[in-house]
C-alpha cells in the first residue's frame, strides 16, 4: 500500500499511477503540473503588448500621411497571425462614402513600407513585424435590439 506522501502537493515527486487510479477525478495530475512549465503565458502577454504599441504607431502615421483615404482609416485591433513576427492589422473606414474596403487595401499595399518604417520607430524589436491588413468586420446590428420610442 503506498503512503499518504505520494499525493504530497509539494513534494517534488510525481504521484505513483496507483495513487492515481485510486483517486482518479478526471484531472490529469501529470498533464496540468507540465503545462505551468512552459511559459507561454509570457509569450503572449509579450506579443499582445506589441500589439498595442504597433496601434498606436499605426493610427499616428496613418493620421499623418498626406492620403486622405489612408487618414480616414482606423485601426480595430492588431493580432498576432500566428506569433508576433506577423501582425493581421484590422482596419475600418470612418467615413464609407470616401473609400471602399477594396481602395483602402490597395492604398494600404502602396504605403506599407512607410507604415512598416513607422512601426520600427516606434517599437524596440530586432526585427520589424510584418503587417497584413484586413478590413473588420462590420458590426451588425440586430433589429430586435433597437429601442422603439
Amino acid at each position: 500500500m503506498k503512503h499518504s506522501n505520494d499525493l504530497r502537493a509539494g513534494g517534488g515527486r510525481k504521484p505513483s499511477r496507483y495513487a492515481l487510479q485510486q483517486f482518479d477525478d478526471g484531472v490529469d495530475v501529470l498533464r496540468r503540473h507540465a503545462s505551468r512549465s512552459r511559459g507561454g503565458g509570457k509569450h503572449a502577454q509579450r506579443d499582445l503588448a506589441v500589439c498595442r504599441q504597433v496601434q498606436r504607431a499605426l493610427m499616428l502615421a496613418l493620421a499623418g500621411c498626406g492620403d486622405p483615404i489612408l487618414q480616414s482609416l482606423s485601426v480595430d485591433a492588431v493580432e498576432p497571425a500566428p506569433d508576433a513576427s506577423r501582425l493581421r492589422v484590422l482596419f475600418s473606414c470612418a467615413d464609407p462614402q470616401i473609400a471602399s474596403p477594396a481602395k483602402a487595401l490597395s492604398r494600404l499595399a502602396m504605403a506599407s513600407g512607410h507604415l512598416r518604417q513607422s512601426v520600427a520607430q516606434a517599437i524596440v524589436r530586432k526585427r520589424a513585424p510584418n503587417l497584413i491588413f484586413a478590413p473588420a468586420a462590420p458590426q451588425r446590428v440586430d433589429r430586435d435590439e433597437e429601442v422603439q420610442p
